[in-house]
């Protein structure tokens, strides 16, 4: 089976397509829909705004070792499962 090309997205896209589902409530699944790309892809984007949201209200700041596990530990508080 051929692979698709990857897309790229630009960061308006990309920083509209996380507003539509955080702040319109529009389900993941359904905005990737309408945007015609990956749903996997649109709830990375949104796991990581959630995790950003989440450093900034904290005022945590982790050095880059701590980072990934910090990242790791936001995403699942946020529900979040994606990578």
């Amino acid at each position: 089976m051929e692979q698709l090309p990857r897309q790229q997205h630009t960061k308006e896209f990309r920083e509209q397509a996380v507003r539509l589902v955080l702040e319109q409530q529009v389900t993941i699944p359904e905005a990737a829909m309408h945007l015609a790309m990956s749903g996997r892809t649109l709830e990375r984007w949104v796991c990581r705004a959630r995790a950003c949201k989440m450093n900034c209200v904290t005022g945590y700041h982790a050095s880059s070792r701590e980072e990934g596990r910090f990242d790791d530990q936001a995403r699942h508080k946020n529900g979040c499962v994606a990578g």
